[in-house]
């Protein structure tokens, strides 16, 4: 979508995957980091790190190491805002 398109909804996860932020308009978040050993290797994983795109109010997020529990909480978000958008909400696993 174009910078200049606003998101209803403020929490919602947003990347900029290209271009530049418009001022205003949307908070983009950090690319993630690649996680040697637990990410997929893929076609210049070992630069990712330096390249990608870096908030930095999200940086604490990327410092931790409890992926199986970030995993879930990210799983979690994206079906909660799929709910709001009228689809499937989260099941509670115990």
């Amino acid at each position: 979508m174009a910078p200049t398109t606003e998101c209803l909804d403020a929490s919602q996860p947003v990347m900029m995957m290209r271009g530049s932020a418009v001022e205003g308009i949307n908070h983009y978040r950090s690319w993630p980091k690649y996680r040697h050993g637990y990410d997929f290797p893929f076609d210049g994983c070992e630069q990712w790190n330096d390249r990608r795109r870096v908030e930095p109010n999200d940086e604490s997020y990327f410092e931790r190491t409890d992926y199986a529990r970030m995993d879930q909480e990210i799983e979690d978000e994206v079906l909660r805002f799929i709910g709001r958008l009228g689809g499937k909400e989260p099941v509670q696993k115990e």
